[in-house]
């Protein structure tokens, strides 16, 4: 097969590293006011919250005159599983200055309707192993029929503003790991790409850090000005990293994970692999929701002869070859949700003088998060009477204030502690949110 870009054999050198880590950067939190309140069991999406919920992402305000304030935020349960979609009485918006919801008063302030935001772009990678064991052990053909339904479901099948941009690394010796095809949301191209891998031949031993580096790299170099931009990475093996230098490359894909932007999927076909060394792979490096135990186990707190955590959804283990086709479409379905789940909302606020706030509070199925997001008022004149929320939710916001998501991870205030995320496309960085319990 021909690579369209190899990743060769990465090196940890000083500007690799700076570089990866910069555009990983832009980290989010999430407050903690669900533990009384939080449902657990069930499975997310549908039925009761697994973990608590959380608003994992916040825009800064953007700031309509003469009194719109518009916020755009994403929801999804602690563990980074997407919720059922959001419903008007699902959100209250505080008035931070009176502590009352806006639209309760007589005083003509107001709040819309909470709408999806699909002002969106999507990426996914999928990272297929092409070692001898998959190719020795007949692996290839049920790999490929998993990333062709995984294809199906989010390229074929969404409606336009919802199909994601795929690109397909494939990964064995160093010298063979590389991107196949690049981002593209031709779903023909894509499949008859993974059609023509069914007869590929063996690329040799498996470097499995520099595969996940390199498409990791690669995806966080995608995104340009959509209001929300998500990344998924998929990537699938049966063996563990061969291609030495394992310590200092694993140690670098856990700091670049822990940073990036992007929901990170590992399967792991039954065979002689590392469960724990590719669960820590999986995961998300937005958020755990302020639980210092969240997430996927790592180094010591993973035990290999346990099942993943419910914190850890993002890491599928021992799949049969057979099942994969399902696992690929499960994985699927959660990254359709995960874009489905940003929303915005907007009030008319009758401040007008120097520096406020308001409280998002979202609450599903009896969990419930808040968020609060401070705005200046030094654009708006607390003219209500003039104001329509459903038309600031409309409007373009002020330069220099709201902007996009930040490409999955940045432009957040939060309630937990910490400095506020570096500001979307045409916004400015959030305020540092207070500290969380």
């Amino acid at each position: 097969m021909r690579l369209r870009g190899s990743f060769g054999r990465l090196g940890l050198t000083s500007a690799f590293m700076a570089s990866m880590l910069l555009v990983a950067s832009g980290l989010t939190g999430c407050g903690d006011d669900s533990g009384g309140e939080g449902g657990g069991g069930g499975s997310s999406g549908s039925g009761s919250i697994q973990g608590r919920l959380c608003i994992d992402r916040v825009t800064p305000a953007g700031i309509v005159p003469p009194a719109g304030v518009k916020v755009g935020f994403r929801v999804l349960s602690e563990y980074g599983e997407p919720l059922r979609p959001l419903v008007p009485e699902d959100v209250v918006v505080y008035n931070d200055e009176k502590g009352t919801p806006f639209g309760s008063g007589s005083e003509g302030d107001a709040v819309s309707n909470v709408a999806p935001i699909d002002d969106v772009e999507l990426y996914s990678v999928l990272a297929l192993d092409f070692s001898s064991s998959i190719v020795n052990n007949g692996v290839v053909d049920d790999m490929i029929d998993g990333a062709i339904a995984y294809v199906d479901a989010v390229v074929t099948k969404p409606e336009a503003k919802f199909k994601h941009s795929v690109a397909i690394v494939v990964f064995g010796a160093p010298d063979e790991t590389g991107i196949l095809l690049e981002f593209t949301k031709d779903d023909a191209t894509l499949k008859r790409e993974l059609d023509d891998l069914r007869s590929s031949p063996s690329l040799g031993s498996t470097d499995l850090y520099g595969a996940y580096l390199g498409s990791l790299g690669y995806l966080l170099e995608q995104g340009g000005e959509a209001g929300v931009i998500e990344r998924f990475l998929v990537l699938l093996t049966d063996g563990t990293h061969e291609a030495g230098n394992a310590a200092a490359l694993r140690e670098a894909a856990l700091t670049v994970k822990r940073g990036a932007p992007a929901t990170i999927y590992t399967i792991g076909v039954q065979g002689n692999y590392d469960a724990c060394g590719l669960e820590e792979l999986a995961g998300r490096g937005a958020s755990t929701c302020g639980s210092p135990l969240g997430g996927c186990r790592e180094g010591l707190l993973c035990n290999a002869n346990s099942p993943p955590p419910p914190s850890c959804p993002q890491f599928i283990s021992q799949v049969d070859p057979a099942a994969l086709e399902g696992a690929f479409q499960s994985i699927a379905e959660r990254a359709a949700g995960i874009s489905r789940s940003n929303y915005e909302i907007a009030v008319c606020t009758p401040v007008a003088i120097g520096s406020s706030s308001l409280t998002l509070e979202v609450t599903v199925d009896r969990a419930r998060d808040t968020e609060v997001v401070p705005y200046s008022a030094r654009n708006l004149t607390g003219a209500v009477q003039s104001c329509d929320p459903q038309d600031v939710l409309d409007a373009e916001p002020l330069p220099g204030t709201g902007g996009g998501g930040g490409g999955g991870g940045s432009a957040t205030t939060t309630t937990s502690s910490g400095a506020g995320g570096a500001g979307g496309a045409g916004g400015a960085g959030g305020a540092g949110g207070a500290g969380g319990n």
